[in-house]
């Protein structure tokens, strides 16, 4: 069982790693069906959550370690991901996607208290605020967690529990979308959906992405990593002084 921080994180980067260099290794077509079906982000949520399961790493040592390093990789990460994100053609998208956003966002929050409604009479005294932070999640992504986690005071030790079913629907819901994306155009001429905008921004987008061939030199990373990290820190020192502020 791993215990040591270093090794804890050294672990789960090089698991990531390989799992997302499966597709490269094994071309087959039954493998290319497969990864059709569950591509490696999918491999990772599961195979994490299976290696968390059979305990590889004790979570309680390498607590101290996640907590020091979640806010700052993620902040960083998600600063390198927008990066590249073109507002102008996702504005194109018009209202139709903020109704879409909003219906969807209202539904998820029906749905967890729907569900504490039914359920809490098997779970713990505060299980809701557990719910309230994988909601979170399931609105807005790990930054939304992670704040609601922060705001409602959620244990470390409860959050892995609810992190543990997190991964389990979100690895089932996602091969499940994957799956249905071979029926969108049945399903969108059975609901009469309009899809010319949405599929116009995604060709565009596909377009420039093919367009661009410059190669990713080591120099670029470095500026990628640093510029990341860098707006992270400055990220966190903004966020405390808001919240101190008066």
């Amino acid at each position: 069982m791993i215990q040591e921080g270093f090794l804890y994180i050294a672990a789960l980067v090089f698991i990531a790693a390989i799992l997302i260099n499966l597709p490269k290794i094994f071309t087959g077509e039954t493998a290319k069906k497969i990864f059709n079906f569950a591509p490696p982000i999918v491999l990772i949520y599961l195979g994490l959550m299976i290696l968390c399961t059979v305990r590889l790493w004790d979570l309680e040592a390498t607590a101290e370690t996640y907590t020091a390093l979640k806010n700052p990789l993620l902040y960083a990460m998600l600063f390198i991901m927008l990066l590249r994100c073109d507002l102008k053609k996702i504005i194109k998208l018009g209202p139709k996607m903020l109704i879409g956003f909003f219906c969807a966002t209202i539904s998820i929050g029906l749905g967890f208290v729907l569900s504490y409604a039914i359920f809490h009479g098997g779970l713990g005294a505060n299980a809701w605020k557990a719910l309230g932070a994988l909601c979170g999640s399931w609105m807005g992504g790990g930054g939304n967690m992670l704040a609601i986690q922060a705001a409602l005071n959620v244990d470390e030790g409860t959050m892995a529990y609810a992190l543990v079913m997190d991964s389990i629907c979100a690895t089932l819901y996602v091969m499940f979308l994957l799956w249905a994306i071979g029926f969108s155009k049945k399903f969108n001429k059975w609901t009469h959906a309009d899809t010319r905008v949405i599929d116009e921004v995604g060709q565009a987008l596909e377009a420039e992405a093919r367009a661009n061939t410059k190669p990713l030199t080591w120099q670029n990373i470095a500026i990628l990593l640093g510029s990341g990290l860098l707006v992270s820190a400055l990220s966190q020192k903004a966020g405390d002084a808001i919240a101190l502020a008066p």
